[in-house]
This record gives C-alpha cells, structure tokens and sequence, in this order.
C-alpha cells in the first residue's frame, strides 16, 4: 500500500514538474528573436496590429510618424509617462513595434527578457557574444554585431566597455561592455527611424 501511494506521488509530481517546464519553456521561446524575422510567433513583414496586441498586450504608446522611408504606426511598451505625439525617430520605450502599411517593419527592444540565436540576451558580455557568433563588434557611428537573413537583419547593439584599435589596423574595436538592444529590421518595410543600427 505504502509503495503504491509513494509510486503515484513519484507520477503525480513527474506529471506536475513536466507541465511547468513546457510553461516555461514556451514562455522563453515567446522572447526569441531571429534573423529569419521571428519575434516569438510574430513574423516581419508579415504580422498586424492585432497580433502585435495579442502577443504584447496594450500598448503604453500608440503613436504615429514619418521615418526616413516610411509612414508607421509604433506601439511602445515600457515607455515614460511623457512622450511627443509624433516622432521621426527611434521612440525611448523599453520595446516597439513598428508597422508600416499594416505590418510589422522594424523591431527594437532592450528588455531583459528577450534573446537572440545562441543564447544572447540582453546583458550579456562582448566577449561573450562575439565568441558565441564568431563575429566582432564593428565600432563607428555606434557599436553593433548585424546578422543577415533573405528576410530580415537583426542588430545587435552593445553599449559600455571602451574603444581602441586592432594591432596593425585602424579597425577599431570594443574592449568590455554587453549587448544593450536588439533591432530586427525589415528589408521592405523598414520605416527609416534608426541612424546606424
């Protein structure tokens, strides 16, 4: 009787610990951003309004502007109490999403809970990132990694640490600091909000 009860409380709790780590599970995937142009299961390109909505809930911002290419629409989340009613660049919210002509254009996010392809998560250390995409830093109007994808391109922008120059070169490098944001842009629909990244 008492090995019964201990087997069915083994089961139970296996059961149990197995329905908490899909949760969990699926609440990590929901952050993912890929160079294909996945945020979670929006698509560039692709996703609208309502599914933007669905996927972040009510926006703390719903402004309108012009970009250097595009009319949009951006939903801000994470954004202060006091923001002018049109902008022409990148919005000061934690998150946006920009659409242009209804779908989703451009990206950008420096919250936490939000990663990249091979574990890179805001926070994470340069040399961490750069050794985990075989990629360095390219230091200039700003400090960015850019991955590519026929769809899309995902910037990686890094903030912190100091510059200095490559030995024998005059490439200039980044020496500390961390990944600060993600940009996931559009080849078609980027609105144009963004100088360098």
């Amino acid at each position: 009787m008492r090995t019964t009860r201990a087997r069915w409380a083994a089961i139970v709790l296996a059961g149990l610990l197995a329905l908490a780590g899909c949760g969990s599970s699926k609440t990590i995937e929901s952050h993912v951003v890929s160079v294909d142009g996945f945020i979670g299961p929006l698509r560039i390109d692709r996703s609208g309004r309502g599914e933007l909505i669905a996927y972040a809930g009510k926006p703390d911002a719903d402004l309108r502007g012009r970009g250097d290419s595009f009319r949009y629409e951006v939903l801000g989340y994470g954004c202060p109490h006091h923001l002018p009613p049109q902008r022409d660049y990148l919005i000061d919210c934690r998150t946006a999403f920009y659409l242009v002509r209804g779908s989703l254009g451009l990206f950008y996010t420096r919250d936490p809970r939000y990663s990249a392809a091979d574990g890179i998560s805001i926070g994470l250390a340069t040399t961490r990132a750069e050794r985990r995409l075989h990629r360095r830093v390219e230091v200039g109007c700003g400090q960015f990694i850019w991955l590519h994808s026929r769809t899309a391109r995902l910037t990686l922008d890094f903030a912190g640490g100091r510059t200095r120059k490559s030995h024998g070169s005059t490439r200039l490098l980044l020496s500390g600091g961390h990944v600060a944001a993600f940009y996931l842009h559009s080849h078609s629909r980027d609105p144009g909000v963004t100088d360098c990244a």
